[in-house]
């Protein structure tokens, strides 16, 4: 929305052109650095249940903020517009619930102790 709000405010095409190329310039570093993290972190299992975690929180974040700004479904168009955000919640618990399912379990025992 911020966006949206700041090329109304330019009002000018070349303006707005020239934001979306600077934004893209530098963003797609960091877009490249960030999947790169996220791929070394899935070859841990800590790296995975935290990533299932924070897909979990973003989906329910996502599902909350639409159902702020637009109000309950009021019929299955609409309930279907919520359905791929769900399925990412879903799907998200399934992960999070599949990497703690046989996790060792401490108790503060010390090693070799």
């Amino acid at each position: 929305m911020l966006a949206v709000h700041r090329a109304i405010a330019l009002a000018n095409l070349y303006a707005i052109l020239w934001e979306s190329l600077i934004a893209f310039a530098y963003g797609l570093p960091l877009a490249f650095l960030l999947a790169f993290i996220v791929g070394i972190l899935g070859f841990f299992r800590i790296g995975r249940i935290v990533g299932a975690g924070m897909l979990l929180i973003a989906a329910l974040g996502a599902v909350a903020i639409v159902l702020d700004a637009t109000g309950a479904p009021k019929d299955s168009g609409e309930t279907l517009f919520l359905a791929p955000t769900a399925a990412a919640a879903v799907l998200a618990g399934w992960l999070l619930h599949a990497e703690t399912r046989d996790a060792p379990v401490t108790h503060g025992t010390v090693a070799g102790g």
